[in-house]
């Protein structure tokens, strides 16, 4: 295939087709907006009056009247002086709580064309209080409670199974955010050590202060979750430097990694 023929095959796969530049035509029956009569067929779609009535001298002569007083109104608008129109923002903090009181200026609704509309009556809120936040706020204040329980129940019992699968899929996925979260804290033998050694680290993990070996017995006697170690109570034995608790404690603190508070020199 030579150089043109390939250009003429290209042309004619690229080429608009002749439908989308054919007029926009119709046959439908339609009476002429104006005196009533039907219109002839075929027509163009966007043809609405009859040929008569659009070469009628009197109902140009209106049209042309009506467009100049229009133009006039227009003009007069534009050049009478704005008088500011001062509102008082009726905004609600509470369902029924006293509202803004603010005065500000309503803004002025202005055409494209210039043309002043005055001030909307539903503009009752100052600047601050026409935000999205602010309207947010004031739909929900406003909203019917027992309304919104019924619609969510009745949308539960339509969509029960979607519903509990998506309630499944947040716990579990809530659960394992927990899990990550103590997995990130812990230690990884966590479950092997005895319960006694991660009792007391989880009341070192507490803290973020460092925490001496006395204030750690006075807190294990006050929650009396372990019993007394050996003769006394955990304060007295953790006071003293040769008792085995500690050493325990000492080794729990290397564990989880709790250094004690050191000493200040008076």
């Amino acid at each position: 295939m030579n150089r043109k023929n390939i250009a003429k095959k290209n042309r004619e796969r690229y080429q608009l087709k002749r439908l989308l530049h054919a007029p926009r035509v119709t046959n439908e029956p339609r009476d002429c907006d104006v005196c009533r009569k039907p219109l002839p067929t075929p027509r163009a779609n966007s043809k609405r009056t009859c040929d008569a009535c659009l070469s009628d001298p009197v109902r140009r002569e209106q049209q042309r009247q009506k467009y100049n007083k229009r133009e006039r109104d227009r003009y007069v608008s534009k050049r009478q002086p704005i008088v500011p129109v001062m509102r008082v923002c009726q905004h609600r903090e509470e369902k029924d709580g006293p509202i803004c009181g603010v005065k500000f200026e309503a803004k002025r609704r202005i055409d494209k064309d210039g043309a002043d509309r005055g001030v909307h009556p539903h503009q009752l809120y100052c600047p601050k209080h026409q935000t999205h936040k602010a309207v947010a706020h004031r739909r929900w204040i406003n909203r019917n409670v027992e309304n919104r329980r019924k619609l969510a129940l009745a949308y539960r019992h339509r969509n029960l199974v979607a519903v509990r699968a998506r309630q499944r899929a947040a716990a579990k996925a809530k659960r394992a955010r927990v899990a990550a979260i103590l997995a990130g804290q812990r230690p990884s033998d966590w479950y092997q050590k005895p319960l006694r050694w991660r009792v007391i680290a989880d009341l070192l993990r507490s803290q973020d202060a460092p925490m001496s070996n006395s204030e750690v017995g006075k807190q294990l006697d006050d929650g009396e979750i372990l019993k007394p170690y050996g003769d006394g109570n955990w304060e007295a034995v953790l006071s003293s430097s040769i008792h085995p608790a500690v050493k325990l404690l000492s080794k729990v603190r290397k564990w989880v990694n709790r250094p004690g508070k050191t000493p200040v020199e008076k």
